[in-house]
């Protein structure tokens, strides 16, 4: 299994160079809170393919990290977040921090 640091890594390069999310790769800018259509991203990624959900970077922003942007809050909300879906999310949920930027990402597959 690949490192996760060097996954997201890669996937960021990616998404910088190409300049959008994709249907594999939703990026939400939360620093604090879950935006409101956080329940419509996790309902679509479980009744597709699955996906990956990175949250703490800014899209409108090249994908640069978000500021204030709080990794553990934002983990624990999402958890929380997967309960209320139903059938509820059962992701594959890291929260990493590289020094350069700190994203929490959700690699999801549906059940």
């Amino acid at each position: 299994m690949q490192d996760p640091n060097k996954l997201l890594a890669k996937i960021v390069r990616r998404l910088r160079t190409i300049g959008t999310d994709t249907q594999l790769v939703e990026v939400k800018e939360a620093a604090w809170k879950l935006p409101e259509s956080i329940g419509e991203t996790l309902s679509v990624f479980m009744n597709h393919t699955g996906g990956i959900l990175i949250l703490g970077l800014s899209e409108r922003r090249g994908f640069t990290p978000v500021e204030g942007f709080n990794a553990r809050r934002l983990h624990n909300a999402l958890l929380s977040a997967c309960d209320t879906i139903t059938p509820p999310c059962r992701p594959d949920s890291r929260s990493r921090a590289p020094k350069s930027w700190p994203p929490s990402f959700l690699r999801s597959n549906p059940t």
